[in-house]
Formats: C-alpha cells, sequence, structure tokens
C-alpha cells in the first residue's frame, strides 16, 4: 500500500497535468480566436468576411414606422415639391453616421453595445422611429465621436479636421502618374483582406476604421427570402394562368404598363421582397438622395441628377459639404439657409436659360461661324456618360415627327457623336463636314480624359486648318496672326460642357462658352445636365429639350411619391434582386421593340454596370452576395435572329421585353393583312409567351413532328421576363420617363446591395497603365529606348506593335530588349 505521502504527490502531479492542459487549450482556443478576427474568417461562411451580428443591426423601421415615415407618400401632392422631404432626408442621413460612430464609440468604452436601444437618439430624430438593434463589435478602435448639434441646435455632423471628406476623396482618387506600376505574383497577405464595415446600408463615419459589423445577407429578410426561393414554384405556364396573381404583379402609371407575372415568383415573393427593402432601409435611402446628403460617401458628394429636371419653382437642396459651394455661388443670391443647405435649381435654370438663348441664337443663324456662315454640323466629342446617354436620346428622337419637324426648323442640322480615339471614328464623323459651317461641342467633366482631349485636339486642328482660306484667314501672316486666327476659330466654332471652366478656358474656350455642371452631377448620371441638354437643344431646339425633361420630372414624382408595392423602378429593382441573389441569375437582355431605341441598352448597360459593379459595401465591408449583372441587348426582331436561340434552349436569361402601342412612322401596305408596327408587336407579346410556357415534347408529337426532331424542339419553358408596355408614343416626354425609370431601378438595386452606386474606382488602374504604357512609346519612338518596366507578356507585345509601326509613325524601331 502506498504511502500517504507518495500517493499526495501523485495527486498533485496529476493535477498539475489537468491545470496545464486547460491552460494550453485555452491559449489555442485564444490563438484561434486571434487569427479568425485578424483575417475575418468567420464561421460557417465562404470567402473573406467578418463576423456579423446576429440581428441584423439594421437602422431599420418597423412597418408602422414605415407607413409613418412614407406617409408623405400616401397623400396627393399637388405640386413636386422635394423640400418637404428634404429636413426628413437630411435627418435619415445624418442619424446614420451618427448612429454608427457613436455605437463604436460607446463599445470601446467598455458598455454593453449587443443590446443597445436607440430611443436616446429619438429627442432629435423623431421623424424615423427606430427598432432596438443588436451587434457584434470586433476589433473597434476608438474615434473621436462627431459634434452632432451644431449652434443652432440643429442636428449635423462635423468630423476633425484630418479625416475630413474631401481629403478623405482626394487621397483615394490621387494616382502617381509617372510611376510604372509593377503587378507581382505572391502569396495573399493580411494587406489584402478588404477593410470590414458597419451595418446594413450605412455610411461610416469617417474617420472610423473599424465600424460596426453587418450585411444584409445576415438579416432574417434575406434568410426567408433564400428559404422562399428553394422551396419551390409551379412552372410558369401555370403561374400564368392565375388571373388574380397577374393583376397583383402588374403596375402602372402614366401610361407604362409593367407585367412582372412571368417573374418565377409569386405574390408571397412581393411581401418578402418588400420586408427585405424595409430592413435595407430603402424608402429612407431614396429620402437621403433627394435631400442632397452625400449619398456617394468616397467622394463626399450628394447625387441630385433630379433637380436636374425640375421645375423652376421645386425646391432641392444639397448640403454644402455634399458639393461644390464655391461652384453654386447661390449664398450670395439668398438660396441658403442657416444649415449651411443650398436649393440648386435656380443655378440649374439659369444654366438651361444660357443654353437656351445661345442654341436659339444658334439654329436662327444669329450665331455664325468665322467666316459669317451659319453652324448646321454640330459635333460633339465626349466618351461614356458625356456620350452615351445623349446618343441614346438623339436616335430615339431621331423618327419623332414633331421633334423631326423642330430639327428641320434649324436648316436640317446634323448631329454627330466623336466619341471613340480611334481615328476611324474622327474620320467618320468629319466626313462630308464643312469646317465653316461646324460647331464642336466638347464634354468633359474635368477636362483631363485623355481619349476626349486628343479628340477635341484633332477636331480643333481639323476647324483651323479648313478655315486657312477663308477670308478671315487668309494664307499669309507671322506666328501672333496664326495664334489669334486660331483664337478666333476656337471662339466661333468650339464650345465645352464641363465642370471645371478654369481647364476648359485653358484650352482655348471661352469661358462665356462653357456651360457649366456639376460635381454632384455623376457623368452616366448627366443627361439631363448641359451634357445632354445643350447638344439636343442645338439640334432639336429647346422646346424639345423641355418635354424631354418635363417626362423624366414625371416619373421622379412617382419615384418619390408612390409606395414602393406600386413604384414602377423599386419594383423593378427588387425583382432584379430576386433575380441575381435568390435565382443565380447573372445577366439580362434589354429587348425594345423599337429601332429608335436602338442605343437604349448600351446606356443601361454602362449606368448599370458602372454604377453597382462593385464588390465592397458603402463603408468598403466584402460582399458574400452577387451585384451588378451583365446587361445587354438589341432591338426586335432584330435580337430574335441574333441571339435567342440561347435564350430559348440554351442559357436562362432573364428579359425585359419593352413595346410601344404606337409607332413613331406608322406604316400599313395596301393589301398586306397587318400594318407594320402590328407586324412587330405580334413577336413583342409572342416572345414572353414562348419564354415562359415553352414547348412540350406531346405538343410536338401531336403536331407531327418526327421523333428523331422531338428533343431537338422540345423548348422547357419557365424563363423568366418582364413585358413593359408603353400605352403613348415614343416622344420627347416618354424617353425622358423611360431614362428616369432605369435611372431609378439601377440606384434601388445599388441602395440594396449597400453599394456606391456614383462612384467608378475600378476604371482608374486600367487607366493609370494606359498612362505608362503611352509613357513607354513615347520614349520609345522619340528616343530609341527599350521597352523596359513590363511582364514578359506585355513587352513582347509592345515590341512587336513598335516594330510593326514604327515606319508608319516615321521612327527607328525600338530595340528589342
Amino acid at each position: 500500500m502506498p504511502s500517504p505521502a507518495k500517493s499526495l504527490s501523485t495527486f498533485s502531479r496529476r493535477k498539475f497535468r489537468l491545470v496545464r492542459m486547460l491552460f494550453t487549450i485555452l491559449a489555442l482556443s485564444l490563438t484561434l480566436v486571434s487569427l479568425r478576427n485578424h483575417f475575418h474568417l468567420p464561421n460557417g461562411r465562404r470567402g473573406v468576411h467578418t463576423v456579423l451580428g446576429s440581428s441584423g443591426a439594421a437602422l431599420g423601421c418597423s412597418r408602422n414606422s414605415r407607413a409613418q415615415v412614407g406617409s408623405i407618400h400616401s397623400r396627393r401632392i399637388s405640386r413636386f415639391s422635394p423640400s418637404r422631404i428634404t429636413r426628413r432626408g437630411r435627418k435619415i442621413w445624418a442619424s446614420i453616421e451618427q448612429f454608427d460612430h457613436k455605437e463604436a464609440a460607446e463599445t470601446e468604452e467598455g458598455g454593453n453595445s449587443r443590446t443597445k436601444s436607440t430611443s436616446h437618439y429619438s429627442a432629435k430624430l423623431n421623424d424615423i422611429p427606430h427598432h432596438h438593434h443588436s451587434h457584434h463589435h470586433a476589433n473597434n478602435h476608438h474615434h473621436p465621436e462627431p459634434d452632432a448639434t451644431n449652434h443652432h441646435g440643429h442636428h449635423q455632423i462635423s468630423y476633425p479636421d484630418h479625416h475630413s471628406p474631401r481629403q478623405l476623396a482626394h487621397t483615394h482618387s490621387s494616382v502617381d502618374k509617372s510611376s510604372h506600376l509593377h503587378i507581382e505574383q505572391r502569396e495573399a497577405t493580411a494587406d489584402d483582406v478588404l477593410p470590414t464595415t458597419n451595418e446594413i446600408g450605412k455610411v461610416p463615419a469617417p474617420g472610423s476604421s473599424t465600424p460596426p459589423n453587418n450585411l444584409l445577407s445576415s438579416t432574417s429578410e434575406w434568410q426567408a427570402l433564400q428559404h422562399h426561393a428553394k422551396s419551390g414554384f409551379p412552372h410558369l405556364r401555370d403561374l400564368l394562368q392565375d388571373q388574380e396573381r397577374v393583376e397583383g404583379l402588374t403596375l402602372e402609371n402614366d401610361g407604362f404598363i409593367i407585367d412582372f407575372s412571368r417573374q418565377k415568383m409569386t405574390m408571397e415573393t412581393k411581401r418578402l421582397l418588400l420586408d427585405l427593402a424595409e430592413k435595407a432601409n430603402l424608402k429612407e435611402k431614396i429620402f437621403a438622395m433627394v435631400s442632397g446628403a452625400p449619398v456617394n460617401p468616397t467622394e463626399h458628394r450628394a447625387a441630385l441628377h433630379m433637380a436636374l429636371r425640375a421645375s423652376k419653382d421645386d425646391t432641392f437642396n444639397i448640403m454644402e459639404e455634399a458639393g461644390d459651394a464655391k461652384q453654386s455661388s447661390l449664398s450670395s443670391r439668398g438660396d441658403d439657409d442657416e444649415n449651411g443647405v443650398v436649393n440648386v435649381v435656380p443655378l440649374v435654370h439659369e444654366v438651361l436659360d444660357r443654353i437656351e438663348d445661345f442654341s436659339s441664337r444658334v439654329r436662327d443663324g444669329s450665331w455664325a461661324g468665322a467666316s459669317g456662315r451659319p453652324l448646321r454640323n454640330i459635333l460633339v466629342v465626349g466618351i461614356g456618360g458625356s456620350y452615351l446617354g445623349t446618343n441614346f436620346v438623339d436616335k430615339a428622337l431621331l423618327n419623332d415627327p414633331q421633334a423631326k419637324r423642330r430639327a428641320a426648323a434649324a436648316r436640317n442640322a446634323t448631329l454627330r457623336f466623336l466619341s471613340n480615339v480611334d481615328p476611324v471614328n474622327v474620320a467618320t464623323t468629319v466626313e462630308g463636314m464643312d469646317p465653316e459651317e461646324s460647331l464642336v461641342v466638347v464634354i468633359s467633366k474635368t477636362f483631363t480624359t485623355a481619349e476626349t482631349m486628343l479628340n477635341a485636339k484633332t477636331l480643333k486642328d481639323w476647324l483651323v486648318k479648313g478655315l486657312k482660306n477663308t477670308k478671315e484667314g487668309g494664307e499669309e501672316g507671322g506666328p501672333a496672326a496664326e495664334l489669334e486666327f486660331e483664337r478666333t476659330v476656337v471662339k466661333r466654332h468650339m464650345v465645352a460642357v464641363s465642370a471645371d471652366v478654369e481647364k476648359a478656358s485653358e484650352f482655348g474656350v471661352d469661358p462665356d462658352n462653357v456651360f457649366t455642371f456639376w460635381d454632384w452631377v455623376g457623368g452616366r448620371y448627366s443627361v439631363s445636365s448641359a451634357v445632354g441638354i445643350l447638344p439636343l437643344a442645338l439640334h432639336y431646339g429647346m422646346e424639345t429639350v423641355r418635354d424631354f425633361l418635363a417626362g423624366a420630372r414625371a416619373m421622379d414624382r412617382h419615384f418619390i411619391e408612390a409606395p414602393l408595392s406600386a413604384n414602377l423602378a423599386a419594383m423593378m429593382g427588387l425583382i432584379n434582386i430576386w433575380q441575381t441573389n435568390f435565382q443565380g441569375f447573372s445577366t439580362r437582355a434589354i429587348i425594345p421593340y423599337s429601332h429608335a431605341l436602338s442605343k437604349f441598352a448600351p446606356h443601361v448597360q454602362q449606368v448599370g454596370m458602372e454604377s453597382n459593379g462593385k464588390s465592397v459595401t458603402l463603408g468598403g465591408e466584402v460582399i458574400d452576395y452577387a451585384s451588378a449583372e451583365i446587361e445587354f441587348g438589341e432591338p426586335g426582331t432584330n435580337a430574335q435572329h441574333s441571339f435567342f436561340q440561347m435564350l430559348h434552349q440554351g442559357r436562362v436569361v432573364p428579359v425585359d421585353f419593352l413595346g410601344f402601342t404606337h409607332s413613331q412612322n406608322p406604316l400599313h401596305l395596301e393589301g398586306e393583312p397587318v400594318a407594320n408596327h402590328d407586324e412587330l408587336m405580334a413577336n413583342f407579346f409572342a416572345q414572353p409567351d414562348a419564354l415562359a410556357i415553352g414547348q412540350t415534347a406531346r405538343q410536338l408529337r401531336e403536331a407531327g413532328v418526327a421523333e428523331e426532331l422531338v428533343p431537338h424542339k422540345m423548348m422547357p419553358g419557365d424563363r423568366p421576363s418582364t413585358v413593359i408596355l408603353i400605352d403613348r408614343p415614343l416622344d420627347a416626354h416618354t424617353i425622358g420617363q423611360l431614362l428616369a425609370l432605369y435611372e431609378h431601378r439601377i440606384a434601388v438595386q445599388g441602395f440594396m446591395w449597400s453599394v456606391n452606386s456614383f462612384d467608378q474606382y475600378g476604371v482608374e488602374l486600367g487607366k493609370s497603365l494606359g498612362l505608362t504604357v503611352r509613357e513607354q512609346l513615347i520614349r520609345s519612338r522619340t528616343q530609341n529606348a527599350p521597352v523596359n518596366g513590363f511582364n514578359p507578356s506585355t513587352t513582347n507585345l509592345l515590341n512587336r506593335y513598335l516594330q510593326s509601326t514604327a515606319k508608319d509613325n516615321n521612327t527607328t524601331t525600338a530595340p528589342t530588349t
């Protein structure tokens, strides 16, 4: 039998080993937690994300509060007055920033923030009833809380100088253009992990590096839709038999009839989507945009393109810190208030009045060219948002009888666009044009876009050389005379649309001939600004332009006033969310049964894909769901003979079908049973049904199809589409409505995904690399410098290009490295 002392010693050793083992387990657990937090790898999630709050943590509104906030829309508003919601929208946006910043600060202080009530904000934000919220905070660092009250007692936010929004925007946008960019293959590090941010759709307070974390996909509403999507639906051929469902999924407003009944959804789907929109604070975000809040936080700018088509007696306010107050200079005219809020509508109409005056003088011949001849040819230089939208509107108006008559009143002037830096585009643009009768409109927000500026210089050279032999110019004279002649030509033959009057003036354009727009107007949303209005007014006249603006304004009113369940743009956006995030579709075809809309799909392509083609939220958190769809399209019936084979029997691609009850050019040949427009519309009505209903083997056999061909002719159907029937002619007013409808649809999707729909940093790397290649080409052609600083593939291709084009450029061949 062992002695008591030996037994005690054995017990102590066992106890020590047990304690040591427990400490080891604890240390390992802490290490794993630390690693997971460092690399943002949550339990149960694929990809790179952070630990998300269990309850969704949105600054959401209950059903009752949604009714209160949305009550402004339930009553009829005799005159459109965004000022009615401006104060509420400013409070909403301020509350978004205030809530995030204060929540982070209180968490750092050690308080229990996991179930924190927001009732302490209700005194200042009594227009916005709040839920209680639950958050998980990880690795929060302390940042100074913003001062939430100004000296008047009004709710507003101020930030430390070293974290000012403009400094942040400048930091994001600056690019070192002189250096080569080297992209190396290497192992991913913690620095490669995108930062994580805050709650559902909320903008983080500037200076706050680690706000609360959340994504819409973490909410119960999102998960309810996921479960609903997996529950299964009848075939569309059966769903279409439900008359009550068809009526419930059809919306109508001001001639626009949108039928969603060919979507794989039920009325329950619609209800769940509206619940998700409530959770994402969609209505509040729309209010914030209309109210001039900085809904573009990376550049700290508003997105007030709706103000561009406002009536003179409307009010669209902008927070001065959310736009270039220096540009507006409205405070001197009494259009600002004590809260630093500026009404931009007077400035918009000041520019419109200038455009009307100038375009009228050009059209009636009182503004003539340097030789005294009238200017009949309008050549527009721009790219991207400075081109696509205006080109769409021009092509849509080209055969509208009323617009056509108004264009003819200006001596059948010609409107052409030069967008591509390809010299072939230059040749086709000026072909048949007389420089003496040509006016060049250069459109560039910054007047620094490389392609646009080279094209502008090219057309300036074309104008000057073409006018050399005129009476005013002559062929004789020294450098001073030639310089003066060039100034005269530019003054009479070149105007500009730009947010930077100084740079346009440095190019040579008379400051009086620069028509401005503002940093709160995104390029792809700028058709309603001088970007589109000046060229269209020069060609079609201001009356047509005002009809176009009125149409856009009418759709704006509907978007702001209508409840989400009856809101055309909102429901289009929500159903696109359903298709993209819960049914797994990544593309959309836009098929207008109108040749006049041949340039509509390219415009929507840019607005949609440049706005929402993002992979992080407003605050920088990596999203774990798809965002922008790939959008493409072609007018029917051309599209049917191009890619509809795939739509019917290949990949499933949701489609937007657009058709009109009236044609711009009615035609009915004698002896033909149907008019041309009826033939077109027969296809418009047939194709959505063919996609939805399909064709079964039984139907084919009953029709006598040979058995070996049955599998080849079967069409599964059950393919979703949205049918938009427009019960009015395609005129300037309708075009404005259509433009605004799709702008708002795209904004709704961005608000739901919590991405910034109003910046486009994704285009900058390619531009920067392009400058590096450009510098290399210059050195190689002028100094015979070897290609250096690129990967082997690019080096080989550049050498081949330089060798092949050396003779064309009258330079020596660059030596091979």
